[in-house]
């Protein structure tokens, strides 16, 4: 997810960074958006200065961070690739609006290929649910 995360313009810029750990005083719980989970994960700061991409609890996180809209990519079609390889993976179908199976064969394709189905979940369903509540 990292190249295609990168190319999310939805997601803030300052939410794109590595979590940074102040390493110096009084150490607490802080929130920083996860571009590989797509969601806002709790981490232990101290109070020296961190990068922009911490917040103070989840739910600010979530509100700044995550994607209002389905990240492009979201509505490729399903490309199985060019190889010969045999590895199921998960794509984004809009017209079901689900994220359903497919056989990947190893290389090529579009960035609407995931691992697993939380994460075509995570990344392509929340928008469009989100979406559909802001109407």
């Amino acid at each position: 997810c990292n190249e295609a995360c990168w190319r999310i313009d939805k997601v803030p810029h300052r939410c794109r960074l590595e979590v940074s750990k102040g390493q110096c005083g009084v150490r607490t719980g802080k929130y920083f958006f996860n571009l590989i989970s797509m969601t806002c994960e709790k981490f232990i700061s101290g109070e020296c200065p961190n990068n922009k991409n911490s917040f103070p609890d989840k739910d600010t996180c979530m509100a700044y961070c995550a994607p209002k809209k389905s990240p492009s990519f979201c509505y490729s079609p399903k490309d199985g690739g060019e190889c010969s390889g045999n590895v199921t993976r998960y794509y984004f179908n809009p017209r079901h609006k689900a994220c359903e199976a497919f056989t990947y064969t190893g290389c090529g394709g579009n960035d609407n290929n995931f691992d697993n189905i939380e994460d075509c979940t995570r990344v392509c369903l929340k928008a469009v649910k989100k979406e559909k509540n802001e109407k």
